[in-house]
């Protein structure tokens, strides 16, 4: 899972997990599956660097990535350690920390987090789309449930797909869930 932020020329993005991510490797090995048009490995042999870089931070993404979308509007140049942007990346955490707080988001909770991950990763291991008895984080990520409130939010439905807005406007800063953004 990712969390993202930007403002109009700098995107944050923060990976909740610090490791591989092993639904990308198992995509780039298979080629083409869920990400239609994804090279295989065998096929990254042959790419730029540039387009190599791309892949192995798509595997491994680092804990922040920091892009200036001005000068570097398909991002791949990552900011993210450079000093000179410290005071930038600085601002765009505090905005996403603030946001998470705001929107209780609940992968801010390692416990939850963890749970995620392994029903995720055991789906990768069986080489399956999704469990066979349906997803369980539609319970345990259901802020209606944990809160007590009824209402008619999208978690009602547990055979139901997420659905998530994936990005709110706040301040003049658009942040992500996932990977979708849009500009406003």
């Amino acid at each position: 899972p990712q969390r993202a932020v930007r403002d109009k020329r700098y995107k944050l993005i923060h990976s909740l997990l610090l490791r591989p991510d092993p639904a990308a490797k198992k995509h780039l090995n298979h080629g083409a599956s869920n990400f239609r048009g994804s090279p295989s490995f065998e096929e990254l042999k042959s790419v730029s660097a540039q387009t190599d870089q791309i892949y192995k931070t798509f595997l491994n993404p680092p804990n922040y990535q920091l892009y200036d979308l001005q000068n570097d509007p398909h991002e791949f140049t990552n900011l993210a350690c450079n000093p000179e942007y410290k005071e930038i990346k600085k601002r765009l955490i505090a905005r996403l920390e603030k946001w998470q707080v705001e929107t209780n988001d609940l992968l801010r909770q390692p416990e939850l987090l963890k749970r995620l991950t392994a029903e995720t990763d055991s789906c990768v291991k069986q080489n399956i789309r999704a469990p066979q008895n349906g997803w369980k984080y539609l319970q345990y990520l259901n802020p209606a449930k944990i809160s007590g409130q009824q209402n008619n939010s999208p978690w009602e439905n547990a055979n139901q797909p997420l659905r998530i807005a994936p990005f709110l406007d706040l301040d003049g800063m658009v942040i992500t869930v996932g990977g979708e953004q849009r500009d406003n």
